[in-house]
């Protein structure tokens, strides 16, 4: 009996919340006070259906209406929320970017469906159909599937749950205790609403394993343990009714007896209870704003942080004395000098009277004798000029200019050191302006003697006044630098202290600005009496939200693609592209280039080079890897691929080593097989990484699993199976251990399918003849997504990063599974790092889908999953392994794979071999242009080759000194720049992740117990915590490498651009030849792990006393914020010590690749220039079969200039 406690409910409290949600823009909450209203109005009940996509809820539903009006797919179908009412049939479908519409007729069921999927354009639909046993007051709600922990936070958040009454809760029989039912079941405690339980697909119960009473029994214990208390549990079949245990008629009758259940107080209690859930989260919501603007008030205010205590005042007075203090330096300054230049006795009684007679000589009258000469008379007023000038430049010395030498500089020096000059009194003051000084007007007498002397004493008082303060204001600046440094410091703590006040001043006014949102929204809930006016101010609010659109047919937009669209955007058909050459003509062009240069022997080397580098072009080896979980296919795809039955199908994920396809070279013959067993060390770690304990050796390893019950370790399948495969096999397989050796290709099969000898096998790799590998492709199948090997993130990363193409094969009914996930989101992490998309993603099994549009259906649903990791164009192939091979038998071709083995092949031969076939190009045109040289010098005589000659040798040197002096410094320092932003990204990138892994491993599925066990299971998932942190750190560092080489290389070929730019302003016709990518050397060895002592693990495992208190009271979120002050700082001190390595060894990969590339260049020089000399000694009787050889070439050379062509 479904029963709540009542509460009382009125039309005010509604509208004022309405309002108060409408004035600050929360449509969300708004919108849901409108649908609480209107449950109010028409008391409306709603019975939502939710759990993981593939539990059947669409298919249960179905059931129950007795219609197929949901879609059934191996896909999640229901993109949105999906409403069935009863009433006269209709449909209301609400759009993202349009205004609903209503629809009098019920559509086909293939358009009802394809709605029903489509969750970008629309967001709800709802179906109106007579259903006699339902009440008319009941809504069914089919929601769309979670498979994942984000999936259940995003489906309680949905536009419509907040109006459940009722949840059903659907989950398949095989999978009841996953973590992703728990935390939503949990979600479902909290709305504080009843849900039932239902176990789907019980039909799979054997009751010899089980009986199925003790099997309900411990569901419901399982339940119980995590706290979580449903109203009802059911267990269904929709296979077949006949299952003794199919109670599908019992929850039909729960279900359309709900409305019975519901009535009176307890409706309006459920009502109410929506109301706080809503009121709640809006709450929560504005807190989670506040606290996350408060967070950025915080960080700026951490970045403030002044060192001492002091207020602004404080600041502002020493701010005022400082600038006072510069104030006083000036007129300090000023007194220093002033007086001194005052006081001077410059014109004394002596320097009065030669002033006297020098004035004197300066009148036009003056004559000196009686028989006088002019000559004689300049020479008279020369000597009183140098009488008087030498008397006054030593008065002043002595009086004024020595004194204020050592005044200035003493002041001075104690502020900026300075040195100020001797004898300026020569430079101040000259003969010319004592001369000039002379009234010419006045006439001569001792009072124009004095007031000469007054106006002289002036200038050079001025003079020197001038001087001195022209001297501070020059050092000034110097010299008050200290204390200016000291103002601007000042001022800028003023402003951060004025900063600071104003940020804190934010922080409490959004502390106040939350109790403020909390005591109004509570003043509306306090009873109040209902008013008639806001009674119809809420049914016109109503009656607003149910305008619709009506339409008798229904008729929209499809926005469905076509097959043909679909494949053009999905598999990105990869035609020719304009700029790119062609691998067949390329061979072609390079056998007509080898055989028309035989002809000239003065190009025997240029030949070899163009032989060998189409020799190398023509039998490159591609890598090629297949990735996917283990049940996707991935071996039938590879044997599809091979076109034999060559690899076996191997019946356990837990022991799939990598299987390598190879040609047959040298020693290795066409069915010999190389088996390579692990490690010791590879073995105890996998030992490890599985029991959570630690071994020095592996017979340590195999007597402590002897001893132990392995049984009871509380094991994934998986690994169990690891283990008993280890404890079988190990005394056969131990001498072998760490060892290479060769096995038969009868032998092949057992070191797969043989579990206690696949389990020790790190690699095999057989050699076969076979249409693949003849286009000298080996063939890598690598370890399951979800196998122990899977663990090894550096071999993923290996095959990632050096693989030529990589195949992703995922399965047509269960696309992505969760190691999958992790592997999808590593790849996209590093996708933009390759040279080139070189990723196939292959959706096997398509021979399951039951029509053409269920196959378009699954593309599109792993085209848009692929997106979410970042991967937005992918290359999509449906195809049947099984089909495909029956047809390649049959010599059929299959449409399917016949699609995908031409784009594969077209990439592997095409565009991958891009650089190889620019660099035979490349040589081409070194022939095409030596000949151009060659013919120039035939038509030339003997002079002009000797000036040529010449020429070469100068451009020779210049080159040799272009290529020595090329300066790699700021691509160096941007490559280090990189690793910073890389390093500080890494930082980032864990403080966002740090909550998801933590709720991977911290949850009420891998903790059930309490007490005791319960903190022995809490050890165990920090544990594996630690192993999920470390995995991530390697993966972290293998991602950085490959980022890092791609940086290298592509600033290494700016570089060559850069270089060839030059060196065409010297020779026009040189450049130095493509490059190949260069690989560079990981810095594994400066990885460690980051680890947490033993006595920290206790610490945060005492934080658990029971499952209730733990998840329902606080105890894991304070486990969450305890490990992420302790483990996100421990991250950031490895990172930046592996960093610190890291910087030092990059610079050295850096330097090596640059230093052998720049004798690589010297010696391209060297070849060049030394090919052109020999050309000197060419005979002119070549001349006519040189020219047409020549015209054949650059045909040729066109080519190569980005002509596309295919033959």
């Amino acid at each position: 009996m479904i029963t709540l406690e009542d509460k009382k409910l009125h039309a005010s409290q509604l509208l004022q919340l309405y309002h108060f949600y409408d004035e600050r823009n929360e449509g969300v909450y708004k919108n849901q006070i409108v649908d609480y209203a209107e449950k109010y109005k028409y008391s409306s009940l709603h019975i939502c259906f939710c759990g993981h996509f593939s539990a059947g809820k669409s298919t249960l539903i179905n059931r129950i209406m007795g219609k197929p009006l949901l879609p059934q797919s191996p896909i999640p179908t229901s993109a949105n929320i999906v409403e069935i009412k009863n009433g006269q049939e209709k449909v209301i479908v609400h759009f993202s970017k349009q205004e609903p519409m209503q629809f009098s007729k019920l559509p086909e069921m293939d358009t009802l469906h394809t709605l029903c999927q489509d969750g970008e354009e629309v967001n709800r639909i709802e179906i109106f159909q007579t259903i006699t046993e339902m009440d008319n007051h009941v809504t069914l709600m089919d929601t769309p599937g979670i498979d994942a922990a984000d999936d259940a936070d995003r489906l309680m958040t949905e536009s419509a749950l907040h109006k459940v009454d009722l949840f059903v809760y659907v989950m398949d029989y095989n999978h009841v205790q996953s973590e992703v039912n728990a935390l939503f079941l949990k979600q479902l405690e909290e709305r504080k609403k009843p849900y039932i339980i239902v176990i789907n697909q019980v039909d799979k119960h054997n009751e010899e394993e089980l009986s199925f009473k003790s099997f309900r029994q411990s569901i419901v214990d399982v339940f119980k343990g995590w706290n979580i208390h449903p109203t009802a549990y059911f267990f269904t079949s929709m296979l077949s009714e006949d299952v003794p245990v199919n109670e599908f008629g019992e929850l039909q009758e729960e279900l359309f007896s709900f409305s019975e259940l519901y009535q009176g107080p307890a409706f309006f209690s459920s009502i109410y209870q929506s109301i706080q859930y809503t009121i709640a989260q809006s709450i929560a919501k504005k807190e989670r704003e506040i606290l996350r603007d408060q967070e950025t008030y915080r960080r700026k205010l951490e970045q403030l942080a002044v060192d001492e205590q002091v207020s602004i005042a404080d600041v502002e007075e020493h701010l005022a004395t400082l600038q006072e203090k510069m104030k006083e330096l000036d007129n300090r300054y000023e007194e220093t000098i002033l007086p001194t230049i005052k006081n001077a006795q410059i014109m004394t009684f002596e320097h009065r009277e030669r002033a006297g007679h020098f004035v004197e000589s300066m009148q036009p009258s003056f004559k000196v004798g009686f028989f006088s000469s002019k000559k004689r008379t300049e020479m008279e007023r020369s000597t009183r000029l140098e009488q008087f000038y030498n008397g006054l430049k030593t008065a002043v010395s002595e009086q004024m200019e020595w004194k204020l030498r050592e005044k200035v500089t003493s002041f001075i020096s104690e502020l900026y050191p300075i040195s100020v000059k001797d004898q300026l009194f020569a430079e101040l003051v000259t003969k010319e302006n004592i001369k000039n000084l002379i009234d010419s007007s006045a006439i001569f007498s001792n009072q124009s003697i004095l007031v000469y002397a007054d106006k002289l004493s002036s200038f050079i008082r001025k003079q020197y006044r001038r001087y001195f303060l022209d001297l501070w204001d020059q050092v000034r600046d110097q010299a008050m630098q200290p204390l200016k440094n000291e103002l601007h410091k000042l001022s800028e703590k003023k402003n951060q202290l004025l900063e600071i006040e104003k940020l804190e001043n934010k922080i409490a006014a959004l502390d106040q600005s939350l109790i403020d949102y909390q005591n109004r929204i509570y003043s509306m809930m306090e009873t109040v009496q209902p008013d008639v006016v806001e009674e119809k101010i809420l049914d016109e609010i109503l009656n607003n939200k149910n305008k619709l659109e009506v339409a008798e047919n229904f008729e929209f937009a499809n926005q469905e693609k076509t097959e043909d669209e679909i494949m053009q955007n999905s598999t990105r058909l990869m035609p020719t592209k304009i700029g790119m050459l062609s691998y067949q003509r390329t061979l072609k062009d390079a056998d007509q280039a080898i055989s028309l240069l035989e002809n000239v022997p003065t190009l025997s080397t240029l030949i070899e080079e163009l032989s060998s580098k189409k020799q190398r072009l023509q039998h490159r080896n591609y890598t090629v890897a297949l990735f996917g979980a283990f049940s996707a296919g991935k071996s039938s795809f590879a044997n599809l691929l091979i076109g034999e039955q060559i690899l076996p199908v191997s019946p356990n994920p837990t022991t799939a080593a990598i299987n390598k396809i190879s040609p047959p070279f040298g020693k290795n013959q066409h069915g010999d097989v190389s088996v390579k067993i692990k490690t010791e060390e590879s073995l105890i770690k996998d030992i490890e990484y599985i029991t959570n304990t630690t071994f020095s050796s592996i017979d340590e390893c195999y007597q402590w699993l002897r001893k132990a019950d392995v049984d009871q370790l509380s094991l994934e399948e998986l690994h169990l199976s690891f283990i008993h495969a280890f404890l079988t096999g190990y005394v056969k397989m131990k001498e072998r251990i760490g060892s290479s050796y060769r096995i038969s290709l009868e032998e092949f099969q057992a070191y797969v399918q043989q579990e206690e000898k696949a389990c020790f096998v790190q690699e095999i790799e057989l050699f076969y003849d076979c249409e693949l590998t003849r286009k000298n492709i080996t063939l890598v199948d690598t370890p399951g997504a979800d196998s122990v090997n899977a663990r090894h993130t550096e071999l993923a990363f290996s095959y990632i990063k050096d693989a030529d193409a990589i195949l992703f094969v995922t399965y047509y009914n269960h696309p992505f599974s969760k190691p999958d996930q992790q592997f999808l989101e590593r790849l996209g992490s590093v996708k933009d790092a390759f040279q080139m998309d070189k990723m196939f993603f292959m959706i096997n099994a398509i021979d399951l889908a039951k029509d053409d549009n269920e196959i378009k259906l699954v593309k599109g649903y792993i085209q848009k999953e692929l997106q979410t990791f970042h991967i937005d164009e992918p290359r999509l192939y449906p195809v049947s392994s099984k089909m495909a091979f029956q047809s390649k038998q049959k010599g059929i071709k299959d449409p399917h794979l016949q699609r995908f083995e031409a784009d594969f092949h077209h990439f592997i031969q095409e565009d991958l071999t891009q650089i190889a076939m620019q660099a035979v190009y490349h040589d081409i045109h070194r022939a095409f242009s030596y000949l151009d040289h060659l013919l120039e010098i035939l038509n030339s005589d003997e002079q002009t080759r000797q000036q040529q000659l010449q020429q070469w040798n100068i451009q020779e040197d210049s080159l040799y000194e272009l290529n020595k002096q090329l300066n790699d410094e700021a691509y160096k320092t941007r490559i280090l720049q990189r690793l910073q932003k890389q390093e500080h990204f890494m930082k980032q990138r864990f403080r966002i992740q740090f909550g998801d892994l933590f709720k991977t491993v911290i949850h009420p599925g891998s903790i059930s117990s309490n007490g005791r066990a319960g903190r022995s299971e809490l050890k165990k998932a920090l544990q594996q915590l630690l192993h999920l942190i470390n995995d991530r750190l390697n993966y972290e560092m293998e991602a950085l490498h490959i980022r890092m080489e791609q940086e290298m290389n592509e600033s290494r070929l700016q570089m060559k651009d850069a270089l060839n730019q030059e060196v065409q302003q010297v020779v026009n016709e040189f450049q130095f030849s493509p490059k190949e990518l260069a690989t560079i050397q990981a810095g594994k060895q400066f990885v460690h792990e980051v680890e947490l002592e033993e006595q920290e693990q206790s610490k945060f495992t005492q934080l658990f006393k029971d499952t209730k208190s733990f998840f329902a009271k606080g105890g894991r979120d304070e486990l969450h914020d305890g490990l992420y002050s302790l483990l996100v700082p421990m991250w950031e001190e490895t990172v930046d010590s592996i960093f610190s390595h890291l910087q030092m060894h990059y610079q050295k990969e850096w330097n090596r690749i640059i230093f052998e590339w720049e004798e690589e260049r010297r010696l391209e020089i060297h070849h060049y220039f030394d090919l052109l000399r020999k050309g000197l000694e060419v005979d002119p009787s070549e001349k006519v079969q040189l020219i047409k050889i020549h015209q054949s070439l650059e045909r040729l050379v066109l080519t190569g200039k980005g002509i596309s062509r295919n033959e």
